[in-house]
C-alpha cells in the first residue's frame, strides 16, 4: 500500500509532528510505502523513511503499463499514479481566513480538480483531524463544498469547525469528530534535553502580531514581555522554544534582550514534544506546542489568534486561555498555579484524567480510517 502525506512538512514543527505520527502509526508495515509530497531535504525524508512523489501526468499519458504497482518498491521514490491512500494533514488550511484578495474561482478549482483526479484513480483520501471554516466567503464555501465530492472522510479536531462544516453541508457521514491526532506520539528521549527538565516553557508565535489587530498585537508584546519580567522576578527558571522559524525567533530574540536566558531553536518535533513534556509548564502560543503540553499532563496556558486554542481547551476541561486584555490577570492565573504545589499537583492530575480520555479517541479515530482505507495492521 502506497501512502501519501500532503500538507505536512518539517519547517513548522507541529505539521512535523503531525507527520511523525502518520509515520509512528504504519512504520512498522513492510508492505506500506509512505510518500512525502512537499520540500525537504532528502535526509529529512531518510530519518522517516519517506519517499519521494514523482508525477507523470502532466504527459496526459496513462504510464501505469509501464509503471505497474511495486515498480519502485525498493527505490526512493513512487509515483502519483499508484498512490493508494492520500492523507491530508494540514492542521487548518481550509476556510474564510484562506481566500485571499486576489483569490479567484480557477485557483480554487485547480485545487478541487486535484482530489477529482485521485479519486478518479481509486485513491482513498482522507483529511485527518484539521480546524476549518468559517465558510461564509463564497469562495471558501465553494471549495468545501466540492472537495466533499471527492473524499473519503473529513474529520475535524474541534466543535466549532465541524459545526462550521455541517452548517453548509448538513450532517453528513464523510464528517467526523476527534482531537488532534499528534496526542498518542510518544516522543524517544534525548538526553541533551534533560537539563531544562522542571522548567518554564515559553512558545511564542509571529502569527499572534500578523494575524491580529493592532491593538491585540501589542497586548500580547505586553504581556510576553511582563511575563519574562515576572518569571525572571521569581528566580524562576525559564527557557524559549522556538516552534516555526525565523518569525518566532524574532520575538524570542525581542523578549529575551536583557535576559540571556536558553533558547532551543532548530530541532526535530521529536525532541520539541520531548522537551516540552519535560517542562514544569507551558506558556504557548503555538497550537502544537499547547497539545504536546495537554497531552503529557503539563500546566499549559497559551494565548489565542483562532477558535482552535479555545477549543482545544475545552477538552481537557482546562481554563488555561490567556486574556491578553487583562495581562497581570493572566499572568497572576500562571502564578497561582507553578506556585502552589497542591494546586500544581490537582492541575497535572487532573490533565491526566483527560489525556487518557484524548488518546482513547484518537485509537478509535484510526481505526476508523483504516477501515475506510481497507488496512487491518
Amino acid at each position: 500500500m502506497n501512502i501519501q502525506i500532503d500538507n505536512t512538512g518539517f519547517k513548522n514543527k507541529g505539521a512535523e509532528l503531525m507527520l511523525c505520527s502518520i509515520v509512528d502509526r504504519y512504520k512498522n508495515d513492510s508492505n506500506i510505502s509512505l510518500i512525502f509530497k512537499g520540500h525537504a531535504t532528502f535526509q529529512q525524508k531518510a530519518s522517516l523513511g519517506l519517499k519521494s512523489l514523482i508525477s507523470l501526468r502532466r504527459f496526459k499519458i496513462n504510464f501505469s503499463f509501464i509503471f505497474p504497482k511495486n515498480r519502485f518498491s525498493n527505490s526512493g521514490v513512487e509515483l502519483t499514479e499508484n498512490i493508494d491512500v492520500l492523507f491530508d494533514a494540514g492542521g487548518f488550511h481550509i476556510g474564510d481566513q484562506w481566500i485571499y484578495s486576489d483569490t479567484e474561482k480557477k485557483d480554487i478549482d485547480k485545487k478541487i480538480a486535484y482530489y477529482k483526479s485521485f479519486k478518479k484513480q481509486g485513491t482513498k483520501i482522507v483529511f485527518l483531524p484539521q480546524a476549518a471554516g468559517l465558510f461564509k466567503k463564497t469562495l471558501s464555501k465553494h471549495y468545501f463544498q466540492n472537495i466533499l465530492k471527492h473524499i473519503d472522510l473529513f474529520i475535524l479536531r474541534d466543535k466549532v469547525s465541524y459545526e462550521s462544516c455541517v452548517s453548509i453541508v448538513g450532517e453528513h457521514d464523510k464528517l467526523l469528530l476527534y482531537p488532534d491526532f499528534t496526542n498518542i506520539y510518544t516522543p524517544t528521549s534525548n538526553i541533551i534535553y534533560e537539563a531544562f527538565e522542571d522548567k518554564i516553557c515559553l512558545i511564542p508565535n509571529a502569527k499572534m502580531l500578523t494575524h491580529t489587530d493592532q491593538e491585540k498585537s501589542n497586548d500580547y508584546m505586553q504581556f510576553m514581555n511582563t511575563l519574562v519580567a515576572r518569571l525572571s522576578e521569581a528566580n524562576l527558571d525559564l527557557f524559549f522554544l522556538n516552534h516555526e522559524g525565523k518569525g518566532d525567533l524574532e520575538i524570542i530574540n525581542t523578549l529575551n534582550k536583557g535576559y540571556n536566558y536558553p533558547v532551543i531553536s532548530d530541532i526535530n518535533a521529536n525532541d520539541v514534544k520531548y522537551v516540552i513534556g519535560k517542562s514544569k509548564a507551558v506558556v504557548s502560543s503555538r497550537f502544537h506546542g499547547v497539545v504536546s503540553g495537554l497531552s503529557q499532563a503539563v500546566p499549559t496556558f497559551c494565548t489565542s489568534w483562532s477558535h482552535k486554542y479555545e477549543e482545544l481547551m475545552k477538552d481537557y476541561a482546562h481554563e488555561g486561555v490567556l486574556n491578553l486584555e487583562d495581562y497581570e490577570k493572566s499572568i497572576d492565573k500562571i502564578f497561582r498555579v507553578i506556585n502552589n504545589d497542591n494546586l500544581y499537583t490537582e492541575c497535572v492530575n487532573h490533565l491526566r484524567d483527560y489525556v487518557t480520555v484524548e488518546k482513547s479517541k484518537t485509537m478509535e479515530m484510526w481505526n476508523k480510517v483504516n477501515h475506510i482505507i481497507n488496512y487491518n495492521g
